[in-house]
């Protein structure tokens, strides 16, 4: 009787591990491209995180790029981008436990309540209007090639004064920095940003 009853949990148990793995890679992938600055890895997409840590009042916001958000979302978004400086770099990480590129960006957005922001750096690099380097604001995305090429290799959100936050490596560490892009490499290796107000 009691073999019958260890039996019947394994299988339960067993059935709930099928159950769990099918969930986590049925979910949507965006198919972008590599989201590492200097890194070997290429980042997965990977399942949207439960957002329950947001606000009651922004339950029902689902904000998109250039939408007219206003400054008050920008000034939210470069506080938590701030807040999330020193955060280790974790393999397809999107959380304060640890990002990858991407995963820091689709965080910050999401948090804010742009829930259609995608997992891939290429992909967030296509999500609304273009914005050129002089006209950066506070709050905007920004991407940028590792060669020089059109072809977008890492992200971050720019913070103002010529500065952006992201995941990147920098003085040999992988990790949440702030970062002046306001140089000859960050200039020649801009691609693109993106508009959020």
């Amino acid at each position: 009787m009691k073999s019958n009853i260890l039996i019947i949990v394994g299988v339960v148990l067993a059935a709930l591990g099928v159950i769990a793995l099918v969930i986590v890679f049925s979910q949507p992938s965006d198919g972008g491209g590599q989201s590492e600055f200097h890194s070997s890895s290429v980042s997965a997409s990977v399942p949207y995180e439960s957002d329950n840590s947001r606000s009651p009042a922004d339950s029902n916001i689902n904000r998109r790029p250039g939408d007219g958000a206003g400054s008050e979302v920008a000034k939210n978004i470069v506080a938590m981008a701030y807040s999330l400086i020193n955060t280790p770099y974790a393999l397809n990480g999107a959380s304060p436990e640890g990002f990858d590129n991407s995963g820091f960006i689709y965080y910050v957005m999401r948090k804010n309540g742009f829930l259609t922001c995608p997992r891939g750096t290429f992909a967030q690099s296509e999500w609304g209007a273009r914005q050129t380097y002089e006209n950066l604001c506070a709050g905007d995305l920004v991407f940028f090639s590792d060669d020089g090429k059109d072809e977008v290799s890492f992200g971050g959100i720019y913070v103002g004064g010529g500065e952006m936050v992201a995941c990147i490596t920098h003085n040999g560490e992988t990790k949440v920095w702030n970062v002046s892009i306001d140089t000859d490499y960050y200039r020649r290796n801009f691609v693109r940003g993106i508009a959020i107000s």
